[in-house]
């Protein structure tokens, strides 16, 4: 294939394909593994890949080096050497093509593809080899053929050379490299051998009626009109007659839960078959590892065999990680009498899942897909609400159904492996993110649902408003005011219906003083008032210094000045003291109070007359004279209590 583009001619040789065969369904195919193309012209790397169905590509990239120590290989894109020359181009079938541009002589490399998924990352390897066609090449379709004696057999190979044009081309088995012998001249081939070239630089020779002798290395050599423009492909091409696997199918889809079955049938020159066995994986020796022995597969692997070189496998309750290759070997009693049959059979192995696609309100499309194509164009069954309502060999079906229909699919003869069953949400719950809201402050509600598929829309609506609040699964208010307060619901939808949930009071309560804020107040206020209560304490104490009571002497008189409210001393009363003198007393709103300090305060020059006693003895019936003694001359004072119970007992009998 010979493109003209921006001055550039691409020489696009297809060679060999390199499948890379991951574990559980993970594979990376390039085609062509190697590209020759001339400098300025454009080239496409393309490539298809296979993962587990459950998983979501996120990322897919092409890449040319990994610097050591780096979590990921650099992206060309990102590459500043290819600034505007690479593009990406993703197929829907899992196809991945890179295109350059303006070739330049830093492209020419191993370009090796990468993918990323919401769980797992997988690069592909060996990669595609991009090479400038300013070189001389053969490289051939395969490294061995395998036919049986009588059978007709094809190798090809194609060729670069830098310059010049060819002007011989031809196979050889033998004779040196300086001196080789076309084998359409050799004798032994006479008749038997025929070329087929075209111009796109690809030979492929056939040998007809095939002969035990025939098995040999078959060697590729052109010849060009240059000065020393000859070329001879190395290695070649094994030709080995007598083994041979051919498969009934190269690739089988099948349901996961089912049981599928993978059939070769397989030949050999001579010797008896010793072992054999179908693998999917080589050991750390890189030995093949039998499906019997594989941890995987216990108890779901059974083979069969027949004289007519028959094998089957059987391989029961499928599961998704069983996706991947298989492949046959046998072993004889001959000498390096093995044989593994290539390219083995590609087994994908899917659920059932059921699409959803909206149409006109109401009506929708439900599809029961597969991520590949079953065999024999299966009917597929529909269930609604757990009955039949569909049989059809078209996996489409258009519902009008309402938020409380669920829908399922199998296919007729595996009635026993259902779909997902596809509902509208249910189980529908409002959540608040705190269990006391004040006023000021904000709350998140969030809506939870039970749905499949997965909810694709919420909205959020108060009651008594009209228009929605906000969209979205979780809803915040901010800055709570007495307008917030209400019952708030959501509404949940998604491709089969939607439904609302149960509304939600929110209340808040209004702003509270802290319990540090009570606390701290508490304890200033108990420091002011213990202080005023020492400051009138002092200022009392210090009124009664600055006043003393007068000192009565013989037939003198004194009285007890009152700090508060006193009223004029004209209304003020008198006591008669044993010695002949006078007592005054000023009445004030505590005068209770304050004739408890006169008492408590009395010199021991004057002393209560006869009657004041009379009445102290009897509120102090209990006190002995000595007591009286101890209380009059200041040495035992009246207790609070005490002294208010005299007061009231002595008010009544002032003169």
């Amino acid at each position: 294939m010979a493109l003209m583009k921006a001055g550039g001619v691409l020489l696009d040789f297809l060679l060999s394909v390199a499948m890379v065969l991951g574990q559980n369904g993970w594979s990376v195919t390039y085609s062509p593994q190697r590209i020759f193309a001339l400098k300025g012209s454009t080239v496409n790397l393309s490539c298809s890949y296979t993962f587990p169905s459950d998983l979501k590509v996120l990322k897919t990239l092409w890449f040319t080096t990994w610097a050591s120590g780096a979590p990921e290989p650099k992206d060309v894109t990102d590459d500043s050497t290819y600034a505007g020359r690479v593009t990406y181009h993703g197929g829907k079938m899992n196809v991945h093509t890179l295109t350059i541009t303006d070739l330049r002589e830093s492209d020419y490399a191993v370009y090796m593809f990468r993918f990323i998924t919401d769980k797992e990352k997988y690069s592909g390897t060996p990669g595609v080899t991009l090479s400038s066609t300013d070189f001389w090449s053969v490289t051939y379709s395969a490294k061995s053929v395998y036919a049986m004696k009588g059978s007709t057999v094809e190798m090809s190979c194609s060729y670069t050379f830098p310059r010049g044009t060819v002007t011989s081309t031809f196979w050889f088995r033998k004779g040196a490299n300086k001196n080789p012998v076309n084998l359409s001249d050799d004798p032994d081939y006479r008749g038997r051998v025929m070329y087929r070239s075209d111009e796109k630089n690809r030979h492929t020779l056939i040998i007809t009626d095939l002969r035990e002798t025939d098995s040999a290395e078959y060697k590729f050599r052109f010849i060009t009109d240059q000065t020393g423009g000859k070329y001879t492909g190395l290695p070649g091409v094994n030709l080995i007659l007598g083994w041979s696997v051919k498969y009934t199918a190269e690739s089988i889809c099948a349901l996961k839960g089912s049981t599928v079955e993978l059939s070769c049938s397989y030949t050999f020159p001579s010797g008896t078959v010793t072992s054999a066995f179908w693998f999917a994986k080589y050991d750390t020796d890189k030995n093949p590892v039998n499906l019997r022995d594989d941890p995987n597969y216990t108890g779901r692997v059974t083979y069969r065999n027949d004289t007519k070189n028959n094998h089957i496998l059987n391989i029961t309750d499928l599961r998704e990680s069983d996706s991947t290759f298989y492949w046959f070997r046998f072993t004889t009693n001959l000498t390096r009498g093995k044989f593994t049959g290539e390219p083995g059979v590609s087994l994908s192995v899917t659920g059932l899942q059921v699409a959803v696609t909206p149409d006109a309100r109401p009506q929708k499309t439900l599809t029961c897909g597969t991520t590949c194509a079953l065999p024999d164009n299966p009917t597929y069954i529909w269930y609604k609400n757990g009955h039949p309502v569909k049989e059809d060999r078209l996996p489409a079906f258009s519902v009008s159904s309402g938020a409380e229909d669920c829908y399922a699919c199998v296919v007729k003869g595996y009635e026993q492996i259902r779909s997902t069953v596809a509902y509208g949400p249910k189980n529908m719950s409002v959540s608040v993110s705190t269990g006391v809201i004040v006023e000021g402050s904000s709350v998140t509600l969030t809506c939870s649902s039970d749905a499949n598929p997965p909810v694709d829309k919420y909205t959020w609506y108060k009651k008594t408003v009209t228009s929605p609040k906000a969209s979205g699964q979780s809803y915040s208010i901010t800055n709570i005011t007495s307008e917030d307060s209400g019952e708030y619901y959501c509404e949940a939808e998604n491709g089969i219906g939607s439904k609302k949930s149960t509304a939600l009071m929110i209340n808040f309560e209004r702003k509270h003083i802290s319990a540090m804020t009570v606390t701290l107040i508490t304890s200033v206020g108990l420091v002011v008032l213990l202080l005023s209560f020492g400051f009138v304490c002092f200022w009392k104490k210090a009124s009664k210094s600055s006043s003393p009571m007068a000192d009565a002497g013989q037939g003198g008189s004194m009285y007890l000045n009152v700090p508060r409210k006193a009223v004029p001393p004209a209304t003020a009363r008198r006591a008669d003291t044993a010695d002949g003198g006078q007592v005054g007393l000023f009445e004030t709103e505590d005068r209770c109070d304050n004739l408890g300090r006169f008492v408590e305060r009395f010199p021991t020059s004057s002393v209560p007359s006869v009657s004041i006693r009379r009445i102290l003895l009897m509120q102090t019936s209990q006190t002995s004279q000595r007591q009286w003694t101890l209380l009059q001359t200041g040495q035992q004072r009246p207790q609070m209590t005490r002294r208010r119970s005299l007061c009231m007992q002595m008010s009544p009998t002032w003169p």
